[in-house]
């Protein structure tokens, strides 16, 4: 099953000081000179992303929308616009870099070169920062912050970054400060007396598994294990579990039902989003225009209607699935809850897994 919220860990902007105490801005301020930056990557502050763009909802409330740019000012692997979800304005611009568990140097000298770019650029230098929680649990973990103050309220972010993967991750913010943190703030009001995403269907995200002869290894090596809940959902018939395979835990719960007409399925698709919202309190977005809905992807899936829902200060998730299964000649409506967190831990357990396979092999070699 593929996850909206695989793309470097940028699922919720970790570490980012949205908001920074005020004299500490003071601070900044009083040492500034007041240049502009209208935008960057070939878009602007303030314009509006598309419908039909590429979204991926983050726990602070904001949006991430992926952009291609022909000429940007600064290169990275991977650039992002961060939007306000009612209106689609931009409020921020991403770049981001991916490094192994053995490039940590390699991502250190991409922060040194960035932040000389950019004091060069804006003649001024960037003020460090302490090492910050990630804000979302022990994710990530920032290693390197440092931060620098444009006009009009505006924020230059560098952070170097260390996910749970044991790999590192170099990224680049600009923002608006002041029309992100009243989005922030704004979602954090609405959403702060809602239940966390503990699981689904009586079962729990992040606990140990046991072992099951119902269990089979995918690839990439996730355990998938069925499961018969206390209670069904709707009349869905199937039920599952993602494992990790190494510590067991549990990253993924799913569940599916199969119809022959389209219009049973959406039907069904309609009412299960009622449901999750409703025990929630927490609505959907749209990620439809994500896939394209003409033909079937790899695996045999054409996508019809797609949403998540994003639970506040965390890496956990709910998505709803509407999709024609081509090779089974269905339609099905899948709903799955899942702790991202825990899905970019695997990197790290196939690591392991192949080192002491590694290490056998060099065993048997010298018997």
């Amino acid at each position: 099953m593929k996850k909206l919220t695989l793309i470097v860990g940028l699922a919720v902007m970790a570490g980012v000081p949205l908001l920074a105490k005020q004299s500490f801005m003071d601070s900044l301020r009083a040492s500034s000179q007041a240049v502009r930056l209208d935008g960057l990557f070939g878009v602007k502050f303030g314009d509006r992303i598309t419908s039909d763009a590429t979204v991926i909802p983050s726990g602070d409330g904001t949006l991430l929308s992926p952009l291609d740019p022909t000429e940007p000012e600064l290169v990275f692997q991977g650039y992002f616009a961060m939007l306000i979800p009612q209106t689609r304005v931009v409020v921020g611009l991403v770049g981001v870099d991916e490094y192994a568990d053995d490039e940590h140097t390699k991502c250190n000298a991409a922060f040194a070169k960035c932040k000389k770019a950019i004091e060069a650029r804006f003649e001024k230098k960037m003020k460090s920062l302490p090492p910050t929680d990630s804000g979302v649990g022990d994710s990530r973990t920032v290693l390197k912050n440092c931060v620098l103050e444009l006009a009009d309220n505006r924020f230059l972010f560098l952070q170097t970054l260390k996910d749970n993967s044991g790999g590192y991750i170099f990224r680049f913010c600009a923002m608006d400060q002041k029309a992100t943190c009243e989005a922030v703030e704004q979602h954090q009001r609405t959403v702060k007396s809602l239940p966390p995403l503990d699981g689904l269907f009586g079962r729990s995200l992040g606990v140990k598994a046991a072992v099951s002869e119902d269990e089979e290894t995918m690839a990439g090596g996730m355990r998938v294990q069925v499961f018969e809940p206390e209670k069904k959902f709707l009349d869905f018939t199937c039920y599952g579990l993602q494992i990790l395979p190494q510590s067991r835990k549990v990253s993924g719960i799913f569940a599916w039902n199969d119809y022959e007409e389209r219009y049973q399925a959406t039907e069904c698709f309609t009412k299960v989003c009622q449901l999750v919202e409703r025990k929630f309190g927490l609505k959907f977005t749209d990620v439809s225009s994500n896939f394209d809905s003409t033909k079937p992807d790899e695996d045999g899936e054409q996508m019809l209607k797609c949403v998540v829902m994003s639970f506040p200060n965390s890496l956990r998730f709910v998505e709803v699935h509407c999709f024609r299964d081509v090779d089974d000649n269905v339609f099905r409506i899948r709903i799955s809850a899942y702790d991202q967190s825990l899905l970019d831990a695997l990197k790290s357990e196939n690591k392991k897994a192949k080192k002491a396979e590694q290490s056998d092999e060099s065993a048997l070699d010298a018997l």
